[in-house]
């Protein structure tokens, strides 16, 4: 929008005005003290302000209202809310330097050893960019990287496919689990599965209890006449009887009825008084340790007589153990 200078009075037309006047002749007041006309204002001077305010409601996107007077304000605080911030992001170098001056501040890029910067336009939106090219190894310029495998397993590193460096993605299965870190730089592959052990069949089960993330299971014990052994490297458990023959016939395991006095033998050829009434399925006993296996006492006048004198305080059932 011009400045428009009032009509000069002295022209024969205004049209003449108009087209005569000075861009810069001031507008006085009548006065007539001194018979002094006051200036005329051309049209312009009421309608030009006027549109220039009108569009300046309507590029804010408001509706021009004879009701609201504080349209312009509103647009000019809207257009000081577009106007926006710039900061810089990032743990690089910061682009944009400040704000200064109603200028936002962007450096300049500049291209050093082995580096072109260049221009470029996109063909469908018309916006520009900035195109950084390596144009060779070393001083800042692009390096190549060769990839490989190493070790025994299974690689990661697929190839080159289409001018891009394929790996292989690591995927979970049974009860493995694999996760991406927290910043993305690392992965987490962890052991999730719970290993259930459960007892079958009608014997004595050699499982136990799950103790926290531990299946706990029963050793096994050697009884007697029982061998306990590993073999094939500790895979394999063999039981085997070791039921042992000496010199009298009588083996580990083998049982004795005899008459006992006051006090039970718990070795063959102790002091005590002890007579063999019977036997089952061995010889006289000799050497080793006996266990009780079940006594029957005898009241006065009950007792059988024994074959070797008085009658017997009672009869008691014995078992080789070693």
């Amino acid at each position: 929008m011009k400045y428009q200078s009032p009509f000069r009075d002295d022209l024969p037309s205004i049209d003449v005005a108009l087209t005569n006047n000075p861009a810069d002749t001031a507008y006085v007041n009548g006065d007539p003290a001194v018979a002094r006309e006051g200036s005329i204002p051309p049209a312009a001077a009421f309608e030009q302000h006027q549109r220039e305010l009108v569009h300046l409601i309507n590029y804010s996107t408001q509706v021009p209202s004879n009701a609201d007077l504080e349209q312009v304000r509103k647009a000019i605080q809207w257009m000081i809310d577009r106007k926006g911030t710039l900061a810089s992001v990032g743990g690089g170098i910061p682009v944009y330097e400040g704000y200064e001056a109603l200028t936002h501040k962007i450096r300049s890029l500049i291209a050093g050893t082995n580096v072109t910067l260049e221009t470029v336009q996109d063909g469908s939106t018309g916006d520009y960019a900035i195109r950084i090219s390596a144009t060779g190894g070393g001083g800042g310029g692009s390096t190549t990287v060769t990839i490989g495998n190493s070790g025994a397993g299974v690689a990661v590193y697929k190839g080159t496919e289409t001018g891009v460096e394929r790996f292989r993605t690591l995927t979970a299965s049974g009860g493995i689990t694999v996760t991406a870190s927290v910043d993305g730089n690392t992965v987490d592959i962890a052991g999730s599965a719970s290993l259930a052990v459960a007892n079958v069949g009608t014997g004595q089960g050699l499982f136990k209890v799950l103790n926290g993330s531990t299946n706990e299971l029963r050793s096994l014990k050697a009884g007697p006449g029982i061998g306990i052994a590993t073999q094939n490297s500790g895979t394999e458990v063999l039981l085997s009887n070791t039921a042992i023959a000496v010199a009298d016939g009588v083996s580990v395991g083998q049982m004795y009825l005899c008459e006992t006095f006051n006090v039970e033998p718990m070795a063959w050829g102790s002091s005590y008084t002890h007579t063999r009434l019977a036997e089952i399925g061995s010889p006289m006993p000799g050497p080793g340790t006996w266990t009780s296996r079940g006594t029957v006492a005898f009241a006065n006048g009950d007792a059988p007589a024994s074959p070797s004198g008085p009658n017997i305080t009672r009869l008691t059932m014995f078992q080789r153990t070693a």
